[in-house]
């Protein structure tokens, strides 16, 4: 984008004017509600390194607040920073010299989506150490979605729009597609893992001894009080199945489990045993 015209001006103005808590990244300052971030590491949340303002660049060299977001958010929606022309710009996906535009078109640092489920959607998300963050606009429904997280495997995207589904139900996200399932034993394991969560009488002869001592008791109580309200199991649908990146020969694999009150996703690592070495469950 052509900056030429005052508007990385108008920028650094409003930033320095009205988003009071956003700044350079660096970790030797003293910030008030500075948030620390989190990784998944040997089956347990763990504090992550803090980022150093020279090795992170623009990808983690901002800090920033949900409150300066939506700020950022709403200079976005007149003319008080950019003119329409170039945010209808920015919104575009930009024309390659072999083609009409990439595989998933960019404007300018943003994902472009002219057709996700019917309707315009631009977005960008940001993720290092301990952190993840998306900014959704569906642009033909007036709706912004801002999510921040200090967890790196926060899914932040996903989150933003099933936010965007429960604001505006034609935005609701279509459940992921089932994959062919050629190990049809570990749906029968998840099953039995997910009704004896429920029902109390989860025991650890499943389990990876380290995983079972990370999530016993406090962890099965709480998977037991987010499933019991949901009632039967009705079905299980394998969506997604790889290599694990963080253990030997261990498996990964992610379903979607349907009960009368509502899904779940489920996420599954396998040992090269067939015991379970990861387990996590999050609202479908």
């Amino acid at each position: 984008m052509d900056v030429r015209d005052g508007a990385r001006e108008a920028i650094d103005a409003y930033i320095a004017g009205d988003m009071n808590a956003t700044r350079g990244a660096d970790p030797r300052e003293v910030v008030a509600g500075r948030a620390a971030g989190y990784g998944w590491e040997r089956n347990a949340h763990r504090n992550c390194a803090p980022l150093t303002s020279t090795a992170t660049f623009s990808a983690g060299s901002l800090l920033s607040s949900a409150h300066d977001l939506t700020l950022w958010d709403a200079a976005l929606r007149d003319d008080s920073l950019l003119p329409r022309a170039r945010r209808e710009e920015m919104w575009t996906g930009a024309t390659l010299a072999d083609g009409p535009t990439a595989r998933r078109p960019d404007g300018y640092g943003w994902g472009v989506h002219p057709d996700y489920l019917g309707r315009r959607l631009v977005e960008h998300s940001g993720g290092t150490g301990g952190f993840s963050s998306h900014l959704a606009r569906f642009l033909d429904d007036d709706l912004s979605v801002i999510v921040v997280a200090n967890l790196r495997a926060a899914e932040a995207r996903e989150i933003a729009r099933k936010v965007a589904g429960l604001i505006v139900p034609a935005l609701k996200p279509p459940p992921p597609a089932p994959v062919e399932d050629k190990e049809p034993g570990v749906v029968v394991l998840v099953a039995e893992v997910l009704r004896a969560v429920a029902d109390g009488s989860l025991g650890p002869e499943r389990f990876t001894p380290d995983l079972w001592a990370s999530i016993f008791p406090d962890r099965v109580r709480e998977g037991a009080g987010a499933l019991t309200p949901l009632g039967a199991l009705e079905s299980v649908t394998l969506t997604a199945v790889g290599q694990a990146t963080d253990g030997a020969g261990q498996r990964s694999y992610r379903y979607r489990a349907a009960f009368v009150g509502g899904d779940i996703l489920v996420m599954l690592r396998l040992d090269p045993d067939g015991r379970i070495a990861g387990l996590q469950l999050a609202p479908g």
